[in-house]
């Protein structure tokens, strides 16, 4: 269920009350997006890292018991990973590799910032080279 619509009395139209730490923080992403995103939508520069990182300064500032919960889990995925390098057996046999995991309230933000990203193996390797606290082993 998501927050509580309300109604505006003057014009009847329903809306939902947002804080206001969260709209300037949108508001200041959408500001640095639009000045320093590549023009095609993906994080390729070091122009567009700096505003993912500023995307999860932002969360960890508005969601700090969200942000520690899921850093304590990435933490015990790595202790409890077979070896250094995050590979387990999957089924048929097959070798899986768990290589970084990300959060879901940076990942909405990236998907609406970031539209034409590919989550593929080059970019989970970047991401987890860049947010260590999300790797899902040792060794990439």
């Amino acid at each position: 269920m998501g927050p509580k619509k309300e109604a505006n009395p003057f014009t009847g139209i329903e809306y939902v009350p947002y804080e206001g730490p969260l709209v300037t923080f949108i508001d200041a992403i959408v500001k640095l997006s639009n000045s320093n995103c590549s023009p095609n939508k993906t994080i390729e520069t070091a122009a567009d890292w700096k505003v993912v990182d500023f995307m999860y300064t932002g969360i960890k500032t508005l969601y700090p018991r969200d942000c520690h919960q899921f850093e304590k889990h990435m933490n015990s995925v790595r202790n409890l990973s077979n070896n250094k390098f995050g590979s387990n057996k999957g089924e048929a046999g097959a070798e899986v590799r768990y290589v970084m995991e990300i959060p879901e309230k940076l990942y909405k933000f990236l998907k609406i910032i970031f539209p034409n990203q590919k989550y593929d193996k080059k970019f989970a390797r970047s991401f987890a080279k860049h947010f260590p606290q999300f790797k899902g082993c040792d060794n990439l």
